[in-house]
């Protein structure tokens, strides 16, 4: 399970499945910051199918919301 945000922990959680000794939680210590997600490359994207696009301008919910 991994809890928070993967950008901190995916190279050690790939590395410990890799070798077999993956843990049963991975937790974040903080949110990353936005500066640390890549940019989306519009390229890709057709954008005459869309009739809308949504711009993402924060991480998540920032009042410990519990979304079940």
């Amino acid at each position: 399970m991994v809890i928070g945000e993967a950008e901190s922990l995916i190279a050690d959680l790939a590395r410990d499945i890799e070798q077999g000794t993956a843990a049963p939680v991975y937790q974040a210590a903080e949110r990353p910051k936005m500066s640390a997600s890549p940019l989306p490359d519009l390229s890709l994207i057709k954008m005459h199918r869309y009739s809308t696009m949504a711009v993402q301008y924060s991480r998540g919910c920032p009042f410990n919301c519990e979304f079940l």
